[in-house]
């Protein structure tokens, strides 16, 4: 009796489903952490809160993306020595989602590779040096990762 029900209702659902007057299911997407934010970063340097505006200390890579910094003197010590900076093994990542998705939150965002030029969109699986205190830099590949590892300062435009 309940097989027969079972199959009964299934097929009623097929059946609605079926004509022109049923509507679609609505799609449902997992829309993953909320987003962060893009205007605010912490120092590489220092460690210090930063407000990213137009005037605030940076240091531009080739083909646009940036790293932001409490002073200029900040920036001059990364331009300097920017292995100082990135995160190493023995350090973690910020807490919380600022440290899995970077601080700035440039998700979706499109960049370009500071290596070969490529725009890509930011997503939890680009690939990406960290930085202490949570600022990234994207690359199109593994491959740019490795260069941007063996020889820094040809992908620092500043």
């Amino acid at each position: 009796m309940k097989f027969q029900f079972l199959m009964a209702t299934t097929l009623a659902i097929f059946m609605f489903a079926s004509t022109s007057q049923a509507r679609p299911f609505p799609k449902i997407y997992k829309m993953g952490p909320p987003p962060g934010p893009r205007d605010q970063a912490l120092c590489p340097v220092t460690g210090e809160k930063i407000l990213i505006m137009k005037d605030t200390a940076s240091v531009s890579f080739k083909h646009g993306q940036k790293l932001y910094f409490s002073s200029p003197d900040a920036a001059s010590k990364y331009v300097s020595s920017p292995r100082d900076y990135w995160l190493s093994p023995h350090e973690k990542p910020l807490p919380g989602m600022d440290g899995k998705r970077g601080l700035p939150d440039l998700r979706n965002s499109t960049v370009s590779c500071p290596n070969t030029g490529m725009n890509l969109t930011v997503g939890m699986g680009t690939p990406r040096l960290i930085h202490r205190y949570g600022q990234n830099v994207y690359f199109c590949c593994f491959g740019c990762v490795t260069q941007f590892w063996t020889d820094p300062s040809s992908m620092i435009s500043n």
